[in-house]
Protein backbone atom coordinates (compact mmCIF):
# COMPACT_ATOMS: atom_id res chain seq x y z
CA UNK A 1 0.00 0.00 0.00
CA UNK A 2 2.84 2.35 0.86
CA UNK A 3 4.51 1.61 -2.47
CA UNK A 4 1.27 2.24 -4.36
CA UNK A 5 0.75 5.51 -2.50
CA UNK A 6 4.34 6.54 -3.21
CA UNK A 7 3.99 5.76 -6.92
CA UNK A 8 0.66 7.61 -7.04
CA UNK A 9 2.22 10.66 -5.42
CA UNK A 10 5.19 10.49 -7.77
CA UNK A 11 2.87 10.25 -10.80
CA UNK A 12 0.90 13.24 -9.57
CA UNK A 13 4.06 15.28 -9.12
CA UNK A 14 5.26 14.30 -12.59
CA UNK A 15 1.92 15.28 -14.13
CA UNK A 16 2.04 18.63 -12.32
CA UNK A 17 5.60 19.23 -13.52
CA UNK A 18 4.60 18.48 -17.12
CA UNK A 19 1.59 20.78 -16.82
CA UNK A 20 3.71 23.59 -15.41
CA UNK A 21 6.32 23.10 -18.13
CA UNK A 22 3.70 23.31 -20.87
CA UNK A 23 2.14 26.35 -19.22
CA UNK A 24 5.54 28.04 -19.08
CA UNK A 25 6.16 27.24 -22.74
CA UNK A 26 2.73 28.62 -23.71
CA UNK A 27 3.32 31.83 -21.77
CA UNK A 28 6.80 32.19 -23.25
CA UNK A 29 5.46 31.62 -26.78
CA UNK A 30 2.68 34.17 -26.20
CA UNK A 31 5.21 36.73 -24.96
CA UNK A 32 7.42 36.09 -27.98
CA UNK A 33 4.43 36.56 -30.33
CA UNK A 34 3.51 39.85 -28.64
CA UNK A 35 7.10 41.07 -28.86
CA UNK A 36 7.29 40.11 -32.55
CA UNK A 37 4.03 41.91 -33.35
CA UNK A 38 5.17 45.00 -31.46
CA UNK A 39 8.43 45.02 -33.43
CA UNK A 40 6.59 44.58 -36.74
CA UNK A 41 4.10 47.33 -35.90
CA UNK A 42 6.89 49.75 -35.01
CA UNK A 43 8.72 48.98 -38.26
CA UNK A 44 5.59 49.32 -40.41
CA UNK A 45 4.51 52.64 -38.92
CA UNK A 46 7.95 54.22 -39.40
CA UNK A 47 7.31 54.91 -43.10
CA UNK A 48 4.58 56.23 -45.40
CA UNK A 49 6.15 54.77 -48.52
CA UNK A 50 4.22 51.70 -49.66
CA UNK A 51 7.21 49.95 -51.20
CA UNK A 52 9.24 50.38 -48.02
CA UNK A 53 6.32 49.08 -45.96
CA UNK A 54 5.95 45.98 -48.13
CA UNK A 55 9.70 45.26 -48.05
CA UNK A 56 9.76 45.65 -44.27
CA UNK A 57 6.71 43.41 -43.90
CA UNK A 58 8.21 40.63 -46.01
CA UNK A 59 11.51 40.87 -44.15
CA UNK A 60 9.80 40.59 -40.75
CA UNK A 61 7.67 37.66 -41.90
CA UNK A 62 10.78 35.90 -43.20
CA UNK A 63 12.27 36.12 -39.70
CA UNK A 64 9.07 34.83 -38.09
CA UNK A 65 8.44 32.10 -40.70
CA UNK A 66 11.73 31.36 -42.47
CA UNK A 67 10.38 28.35 -44.37
CA UNK A 68 7.30 30.08 -45.75
CA UNK A 69 6.60 31.95 -48.96
CA UNK A 70 4.41 35.07 -48.96
CA UNK A 71 2.36 36.84 -51.61
CA UNK A 72 0.62 40.21 -51.38
CA UNK A 73 -2.06 41.29 -53.84
CA UNK A 74 -3.85 44.63 -53.61
CA UNK A 75 -7.17 45.51 -55.19
CA UNK A 76 -7.15 48.35 -57.71
CA UNK A 77 -10.58 49.95 -57.63
CA UNK A 78 -9.94 51.96 -60.79
CA UNK A 79 -9.16 48.94 -62.95
CA UNK A 80 -11.05 46.40 -60.79
CA UNK A 81 -8.08 44.05 -60.87
CA UNK A 82 -5.89 42.30 -58.33
CA UNK A 83 -2.36 43.69 -58.58
CA UNK A 84 0.64 41.49 -57.77
CA UNK A 85 2.58 43.93 -55.60
CA UNK A 86 5.09 41.84 -53.62
CA UNK A 87 6.20 38.31 -52.75
CA UNK A 88 9.03 36.45 -51.06
CA UNK A 89 10.59 32.96 -51.16
CA UNK A 90 9.08 32.15 -54.55
CA UNK A 91 9.99 32.89 -58.15
CA UNK A 92 8.63 36.44 -58.49
CA UNK A 93 8.57 36.53 -62.30
CA UNK A 94 6.83 33.14 -62.37
CA UNK A 95 4.30 34.35 -59.76
CA UNK A 96 3.46 37.55 -61.64
CA UNK A 97 3.11 35.69 -64.93
CA UNK A 98 0.88 32.99 -63.44
CA UNK A 99 -1.30 35.56 -61.67
CA UNK A 100 -1.70 37.79 -64.74
CA UNK A 101 -2.62 34.89 -67.02
CA UNK A 102 -4.97 33.01 -64.74
CA UNK A 103 -6.82 35.59 -62.65
CA UNK A 104 -7.43 35.72 -58.89
CA UNK A 105 -8.20 32.11 -57.91
CA UNK A 106 -7.55 31.52 -54.20
CA UNK A 107 -7.31 35.28 -53.67
CA UNK A 108 -10.98 35.53 -54.59
CA UNK A 109 -11.71 32.55 -52.32
CA UNK A 110 -10.30 34.51 -49.37
CA UNK A 111 -12.37 37.54 -50.35
CA UNK A 112 -15.52 35.41 -50.61
CA UNK A 113 -14.82 33.88 -47.19
CA UNK A 114 -14.33 37.32 -45.65
CA UNK A 115 -11.98 35.88 -43.04
CA UNK A 116 -8.69 33.95 -42.79
CA UNK A 117 -8.88 30.90 -45.03
CA UNK A 118 -6.77 27.76 -44.55
CA UNK A 119 -6.26 25.34 -47.45
CA UNK A 120 -4.32 22.20 -46.38
CA UNK A 121 -3.19 21.30 -49.93
CA UNK A 122 -3.51 24.28 -52.24
CA UNK A 123 -2.08 22.34 -55.19
CA UNK A 124 -5.04 19.97 -55.15
CA UNK A 125 -7.75 22.47 -54.20
CA UNK A 126 -10.47 23.00 -56.82
CA UNK A 127 -10.31 26.80 -56.34
CA UNK A 128 -6.66 26.87 -57.42
CA UNK A 129 -6.16 27.94 -61.03
CA UNK A 130 -2.34 27.81 -61.16
CA UNK A 131 -1.31 24.42 -59.67
CA UNK A 132 1.72 24.12 -61.97
CA UNK A 133 3.19 27.32 -60.53
CA UNK A 134 2.60 26.03 -56.99
CA UNK A 135 4.28 22.72 -57.76
CA UNK A 136 7.26 24.43 -59.39
CA UNK A 137 7.76 26.49 -56.23
CA UNK A 138 6.98 23.62 -53.78
CA UNK A 139 4.07 25.53 -52.20
CA UNK A 140 1.64 23.21 -50.41
CA UNK A 141 -0.42 24.48 -47.45
CA UNK A 142 -1.95 27.95 -47.56
CA UNK A 143 -3.32 30.58 -45.23
CA UNK A 144 -4.92 33.61 -46.87
CA UNK A 145 -5.85 36.67 -44.82
CA UNK A 146 -7.85 39.64 -46.14
CA UNK A 147 -6.29 43.08 -45.64
CA UNK A 148 -9.16 45.15 -44.29
CA UNK A 149 -9.26 48.68 -42.83
CA UNK A 150 -12.51 50.25 -41.63
CA UNK A 151 -14.54 47.64 -43.54
CA UNK A 152 -12.62 48.46 -46.74
CA UNK A 153 -10.91 45.55 -48.48
CA UNK A 154 -7.40 46.54 -49.59
CA UNK A 155 -6.08 43.17 -50.65
CA UNK A 156 -5.04 39.69 -49.56
CA UNK A 157 -1.84 38.37 -48.04
CA UNK A 158 -1.08 34.70 -48.60
CA UNK A 159 1.21 32.48 -46.54
CA UNK A 160 2.44 29.28 -48.23
CA UNK A 161 4.31 26.46 -46.52
CA UNK A 162 7.05 24.63 -48.39
CA UNK A 163 5.68 21.21 -47.53
CA UNK A 164 2.49 20.12 -45.77
CA UNK A 165 1.77 22.23 -42.70
CA UNK A 166 -1.14 22.39 -40.27
CA UNK A 167 -1.74 26.00 -39.26
CA UNK A 168 -2.43 26.12 -35.54
CA UNK A 169 -5.04 28.52 -34.08
CA UNK A 170 -2.14 30.47 -32.54
CA UNK A 171 -0.46 30.85 -35.94
CA UNK A 172 -3.71 31.95 -37.58
CA UNK A 173 -4.25 34.52 -34.83
CA UNK A 174 -0.66 35.78 -35.06
CA UNK A 175 -0.70 36.14 -38.84
CA UNK A 176 -4.17 37.70 -38.82
CA UNK A 177 -2.99 40.33 -36.34
CA UNK A 178 0.09 40.94 -38.46
CA UNK A 179 -2.14 41.34 -41.54
CA UNK A 180 -4.26 43.91 -39.66
CA UNK A 181 -1.13 45.90 -38.83
CA UNK A 182 0.02 45.71 -42.44
CA UNK A 183 -3.39 46.80 -43.72
CA UNK A 184 -3.33 49.94 -41.58
CA UNK A 185 0.20 50.81 -42.73
CA UNK A 186 -0.67 50.22 -46.40
CA UNK A 187 -3.86 52.26 -46.05
CA UNK A 188 -1.95 55.17 -44.51
CA UNK A 189 0.61 55.02 -47.33
CA UNK A 190 -2.17 55.10 -49.93
CA UNK A 191 -3.80 58.11 -48.25
CA UNK A 192 -0.42 59.85 -48.19
CA UNK A 193 0.10 59.15 -51.90
CA UNK A 194 -3.35 60.55 -52.68
CA UNK A 195 -2.59 63.68 -50.67
CA UNK A 196 0.74 64.12 -52.48
CA UNK A 197 -0.92 63.82 -55.88
CA UNK A 198 -3.65 66.28 -54.87
CA UNK A 199 -1.02 68.79 -53.74
CA UNK A 200 0.92 68.39 -56.99
CA UNK A 201 -2.25 68.94 -59.03
CA UNK A 202 -3.09 72.04 -56.98
CA UNK A 203 0.42 73.44 -57.43
CA UNK A 204 0.26 72.87 -61.19
CA UNK A 205 -3.14 74.58 -61.36
CA UNK A 206 -1.85 77.59 -59.44
CA UNK A 207 1.20 77.83 -61.70
CA UNK A 208 -1.00 77.88 -64.80
CA UNK A 209 -3.25 80.62 -63.34
CA UNK A 210 -0.28 82.74 -62.30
Amino acid sequence: DADIQFLSTLAGQAALAIHNSRLYQDIRAANERRAALSEVNLALTSSLDQRSILNTLLDKIDHLLPNFAVSIRLYNGDTRTWETVACSNMDEADWRTAASKRGSGITQAVVDAGRPLVIPDVQADSRTINPDFLRRNSLVSYLGVPLIVKYELLGVIGFFSKGRHEFSPQEVELLSTLASQAAIAIHNAQLYDELQRANETLEQTLEVKS
